[in-house]
């Protein structure tokens, strides 16, 4: 009767052995499966494009613009004007080195868009907003040209950086202004008699509005005009020289003839007594006649 009792008790003890290697495992692996946790895979870093370069540009200058792409070894970017590879002769254009050329007249509103496009990635842009200003006047030649006889004087000058909003200022006030070309502009003006000098200077508005450095321009009243004084000295002497025609316009007609009546006579070289030979006619053909 004693035997099965300890067959039991066998089981009994195999079964809690049994469970106790098994609690062991697990507490070992750390885990009831016994498999360890994947290690998660970095996410890469996003590429980015930083551009940058001047706030503004003047009309027809020249700016640099350069990009920087973070997280790439591709540098490489496309440029772009108002979202057009390059740009165009309205918004201006830019170079592959990213040289923005600004175009020749302003572009509402006064701005464009630089852009860099990344090579590595097409999403990955930057854009900048640049300003367009007019660009500086700068006189190089300024000639005042009397109209006819009047007291009214043709102002015409050469230079760069002109707009065709630029105006001229003569003695410091703003005059009508005609835009003959971006390096030349010309105004009529009124000046006072007795005037020997103005000073001439352009303006150019906003945005980046300037003013030229001042030059001063020889006032010369003329008399007469050009066409009437040439008559004169064709008329009275023996013919017009340039010298001549601009003392009449500067003089005046009047006074010229004036200058002349008082001029002192100059006598004529004295005549010989002596005759000259008579003139024979022999195969039709003149000659002095030979003495026989």
């Amino acid at each position: 009767m004693n035997r099965p009792a300890r067959s039991v008790y066998r089981v009994a003890a195999c079964s809690v052995f049994v469970l106790a290697s098994f609690l062991a495992g697990c507490a070992h692996s750390g885990s009831i499966t016994g498999t360890s946790a994947p290690t998660p895979t970095p996410t890469p870093a996003a590429i980015t494009v930083t551009v940058s370069g001047p706030v503004a540009t003047r009309l027809l200058a020249t700016s640099p613009f350069t990009a920087v792409v973070a997280n790439s070894t591709n540098q490489s970017v496309t440029w772009q004007v108002n979202g057009v590879t390059g740009g165009n002769t309205t918004t201006g254009t830019i170079s592959t080195s990213g040289l923005y050329t600004a175009p020749a007249a302003l572009v509402p509103p006064n701005s464009v868009n630089i852009t860099a496009v990344s090579a590595a990635l097409t999403t990955a842009t930057s854009t900048v907003a640049e300003a367009l200003q007019n660009p500086l006047p700068i006189q190089t030649s300024v000639v005042a040209t009397q109209v006819g006889s009047s007291l009214s004087y043709l102002v015409d000058t050469v230079g760069t950086g002109f707009v065709p909003t630029s105006t001229l200022q003569v003695n410091g006030a703003a005059v009508t202004t005609t835009f003959v070309s971006a390096t030349e502009l010309q105004a009529t003006v009124p000046v006072k008699t007795g005037t020997t000098s103005v000073t001439v200077a352009t303006t150019n508005t906003d945005p980046g509005g300037s003013t030229s450095a001042a030059v001063t321009v020889p006032i010369t009243f003329l008399q007469t005009s050009l066409t009437a004084a040439a008559r004169l000295l064709d008329q009275a002497t023996f013919g017009p020289t340039q010298t001549d025609i601009t003392h009449v316009q500067t003089v005046g007609l009047n006074a010229y003839l004036n200058e002349q009546f008082a001029a002192p006579t100059t006598p004529l070289a004295a005549i010989p007594t002596t005759p000259l030979p008579a003139l024979c006619l022999a195969n039709n053909a003149a000659y002095p006649c030979a003495e026989s």
